[in-house]
């Protein structure tokens, strides 16, 4: 992108009109940008909470398995198995969190800080936000 603006001839895009000069400018940065940079569709599932473990996931598919099969016993040991491991999962997610929060490790009055924290999850350091 550095190339495709130093090599661009910055008075072709001057006009009399300031809002015809301010739409060409942005008009030219989009398509740098573009040619640069790829789209990418991200897919978010409304099951991918930040708690749902694998042991939460191998519990969703031994209870699916138990309903096709249709033995009410089964089915009903696997639901309670998977509450279970709700519960649990959601306990231990809930207290990562705290602990992450109570560590003094944040810095609430810098926005960047902040945003890495929430949007990406991650921080300054080899520590994640669970």
């Amino acid at each position: 992108m550095q190339d495709c603006f130093e090599n661009t001839d910055w008075g072709f895009f001057e006009h009399e009109d300031l809002e015809q000069d301010t739409s060409a400018v942005l008009g030219y940065i989009k398509h740098c940008t573009d040619s640069v940079t790829v789209d990418k569709r991200i897919r978010v599932h409304p099951n991918k909470k930040p708690w749902m473990t694998g042991e939460l996931q191998r519990l969703v598919r031994e209870r699916d398995i138990a309903f096709r099969t249709g033995e009410r016993e089964l089915y009903s040991t696997a639901r309670a198995d998977l509450k279970r491991g709700i519960k649990r999962a959601k306990t231990d997610y809930k207290g990562k969190i705290e602990d992450f929060f109570q560590a003094g490790t944040i810095v609430l009055d810098n926005p960047n800080a902040q945003y890495r924290i929430y949007f990406t999850s991650e921080k300054d350091g080899n520590q994640e936000l669970p």
